[in-house]
């Protein structure tokens, strides 16, 4: 429905398989293991969805098109007959938190990630679990790895993933320096808030 990289990226665990793909890198099921998928949506982008099929369908309608178990009985996330959880997170404060007026995925406010928003996009093909390809948008991997390692330290964070969170950003930061060269410097990343900017010194020189 052409939403892809322009109204909504995939974020969280997901993001890895672009990294992974891009590097030739096969990661450990640890890193890559997951029961849901977060989609961010660009909220700054919302006027435009009244122009596409979204406003009528939904983003519940579009996954119901792919497999039609998937239910939102809570409103904030949708999970199919196989307990695989697909959530829709936006920046706060959102002035438009659904796709459509009713019956839709409500988005949930999650602070931080405007910035994964505003950092350039990173699109890689991947192949999925039916061997088929598919494209992903996700976000530029040096904001993914120090996002997540600001994600680890928030008060807010559930303590048994804050582990994670540091595990997913020390090893896309490997990805990123070993194989896609990519330096971690402000120059660099001219997007990167200020927020973000002060953890670079903890990714320098490993």
């Amino acid at each position: 429905m052409g939403l892809l990289g322009r109204h909504v990226i995939v974020a969280g665990t997901n993001a890895l398989y672009a990294y992974e793909a891009a590097t030739g890198v096969v990661l450990g099921s640890q890193f890559v293991a997951t029961e849901d998928a977060d989609l961010l949506w660009d909220t700054r982008q919302s006027l435009l969805l009244a122009a596409t099929r979204v406003h009528k369908d939904g983003l519940l309608g579009l996954l119901k098109r792919v497999d039609r178990s998937f239910n939102a009985d809570f409103g904030f996330n949708a999970t199919n007959r196989d307990g695989y959880i697909v959530d829709l997170l936006c920046p706060e404060p959102a002035d438009m938190t659904i796709m459509r007026a009713e019956g839709d995925l409500e988005a949930t406010e999650m602070a931080g990630t405007q910035w994964l928003l505003q950092a350039k996009h990173f699109e890689q093909v991947v192949i999925g679990g039916d061997g088929m390809p598919v494209r992903m948008v996700v976000p530029e991997p040096r904001t993914f790895a120090i996002h997540k390692l600001w994600v680890s330290r928030q008060p807010s964070r559930q303590p048994l993933k804050r582990p994670r969170d540091v595990d997913h950003a020390r090893v896309v930061e490997a990805l990123a320096k070993t194989y896609l060269r990519l330096p971690f410097t402000a120059k660099d990343m001219p997007w990167l808030a200020p927020e973000l900017r002060v953890l670079l010194k903890e990714f320098k020189g490993k």
